[in-house]
């Protein structure tokens, strides 16, 4: 995913269910496992910075119809205000 506004944000958060649930083998970038879901968490991301990640779960080999992969993603976005440090 990218940040394409052109402003920092933080606590970005991207959620991922998959349908049926899966156990995942591998997973990168700040990515874990979580009770519904995976989530892969980074503290900020600045205009223009691109972030990625791997999520692979395991198919049975008697599993039959579709995988479904929905997303969300959260974020906050920094206002010049929150980012502006003061010096006395």
């Amino acid at each position: 995913m990218k940040n394409v506004s052109a402003a920092p944000v933080s606590e970005v958060v991207l959620t991922s269910w998959i349908t049926p649930k899966l156990p995942p083998t591998r997973l990168t970038g700040p990515c874990a496992p979580a009770v519904d879901a995976i989530r892969c968490r980074w503290q900020v991301l600045q205009p223009g910075e691109q972030a990625e990640g791997v999520i692979e779960v395991a198919l049975p080999e008697d599993s039959h119809g579709p995988v479904h992969i929905k997303g969300r993603v959260t974020w906050h976005r920094i206002s010049a205000a929150t980012s502006a440090t003061t010096v006395p």
